[in-house]
């Protein structure tokens, strides 16, 4: 007997668990907050022990106390940020296993703080559709009917209603959205009218209809005679088109990948990207268009600012010349800082040898990056010149080592090769234009050439050569 070929492939099934990679790639990411978790907790009481001890030694008015209770304002302000996506990260999604449902799962916090055991409920129609409780972390997940608009309340422990949709959403079959619904400075939905209400004070009810009036007495009317009805021309019924709108979901305050993620899960296409100096927003969005709640439908895009810290990365310019370097550090918004020389072989000459800070650092918007590069060694030639010379520039070139905080030029080599044998030779090039000195001693910068030129006359005074 032949063995059988075929191969039965659940293809729905095998669709279902694709789209689902991009969520469970993000739920090990966003895992890792739990680890983070315990570090994060002893940092915060660390700061609050240094606040209170800088305190009692220096006194509540104290500039470091005032600045260490700012610095631990700032990082409980990061730190509830932080529980607040450790929270996300252990709400569960729904598993939508009706052909014609979809899925909406999300968070009840008050600011930072989860709303735990309020009863979120789903309604389609003016019906309610499904329920459940928050948990301790304030999350839900509800599986709703696809096709239809879908508005959630929350009713909270004591039975007050802390809100009610005013707009709904309507979900494809198989759709999943996120919601994260905050019900700080949220005001209270007024309460439904009962069905059956009395007409308000002073207003008359309803007339009731007048009686069917009584057949007239004697021998009925002639009636004309009928003419057979004319048939209009029918037209079909028209099927309204569908709402497939559904209100844009709250990005801002969201970290951008998470954000991001968002915009995707909506069937949204993220439009512009701009930034904004904001330091204590850094990586989140602090800017959204269309704004929160506003009526959007799939395929819409969504711009968004993100907050940054007025840094950039730092490219790498090892290799090139000093100036191909500037060009490149001023199109990464920084500028060239101090520049030393080291000796090298021929062949490496001329390149940038290291830089600081290193490329992939993120530095300050328009700082500086101090660069090494390669010079050729010199070849050490003894000098030619006469010892009241050699005196002189040997005086003049140890102050030179020893203050300079920039590569200083080789005094002995440059003024042999300018033939510069005689003191009286080395008036003639000291009193040149600083330019012109520059240019023969070949000397970097104009405030090296200053300091050599005020170092050999110095050396020529004192030696009285």
């Amino acid at each position: 007997m032949a063995a059988s070929t075929r191969l039965d492939v659940d293809i729905d099934g095998l669709a279902r668990d694709f789209a689902r990679i991009d969520e469970v790639s993000e739920r090990v990411r966003l895992a890792s907050y739990g680890q983070a978790a315990p570090l994060v907790q002893m940092r915060e009481r660390q700061m609050e022990r240094e606040v209170a001890r800088t305190a009692a030694r220096k006194g509540a008015d104290d500039p470091e106390t005032v600045t260490r209770k700012a610095a631990l304002a700032r990082a409980s302000e990061r730190f509830g940020q932080f529980r607040t996506e450790l929270g996300r990260a252990q709400v569960q999604p729904p598993d939508v296993k009706g052909e014609n449902a979809g899925g909406i799962w999300g968070r009840v916090v008050r600011g930072h703080e989860p709303v735990v055991d309020a009863n979120v409920v789903a309604a389609a129609g003016g019906k309610r559709a499904a329920f459940t409780c928050t948990d301790s972390k304030g999350g839900f997940k509800l599986e709703v009917p696809a096709g239809q608009d879908i508005t959630l309340s929350v009713v909270l422990k004591d039975g007050s209603e802390a809100l009610r949709d005013r707009d709904g959403i309507t979900l494809k079959p198989g759709q999943v959205v996120f919601r994260e619904i905050d019900l700080t400075g949220v005001a209270p939905p007024c309460k439904e009218p009962p069905g059956d209400q009395t007409p308000p004070t002073g207003q008359p009810p309803s007339p009731a209809p007048p009686p069917s009036a009584p057949p007239a007495s004697g021998p009925p009317a002639s009636t004309p005679p009928s003419t057979p009805p004319t048939s209009s021309p029918t037209t079909p019924p028209t099927t309204p088109p569908k709402d497939d709108s559904f209100p844009m979901v709250k990005l801002v305050g969201q970290l951008e990948p998470d954000a991001q993620k968002l915009i995707k899960a909506q069937g949204l296409l993220l439009g512009d990207r701009s930034t904004r100096v904001n330091v204590e927003q850094a990586g989140r969005v602090v800017e959204q268009k269309p704004p929160a709640g506003a009526k959007v439908r799939p395929g819409d895009t969504v711009a968004i600012v993100v907050a940054t810290d007025d840094k950039v990365d730092v490219p790498s310019v090892l290799g090139m010349t000093p100036k191909d370097a500037e060009v490149v550090l001023l199109k990464a918004e920084l500028k060239p800082g101090k520049i030393t020389e080291t000796q090298v072989a021929a062949e490496k000459a001329g390149g940038v040898l290291n830089q600081t800070p290193v490329a992939g650092d993120r530095a300050p918007r328009k700082s500086e990056v101090a660069m090494e590069v390669g010079v050729a060694k010199r070849q050490v030639v003894a000098p030619e010149f006469d010892p009241k010379l050699a005196r002189v520039v040997d005086l003049a070139g140890t102050r030179l080592r020893d203050g300079a905080t920039d590569a200083t030029v080789d005094l002995t080599a440059a003024l042999q090769n300018l033939k510069i044998k005689t003191t009286n030779d080395l008036d003639k090039l000291t009193a040149m234009e600083r330019t012109d000195v520059r240019d023969k001693l070949g000397i970097r910068t104009l405030a090296e050439t200053d300091r050599t030129i005020a170092a050999l006359k110095k050396a020529r005074k004192e030696l009285g050569e």
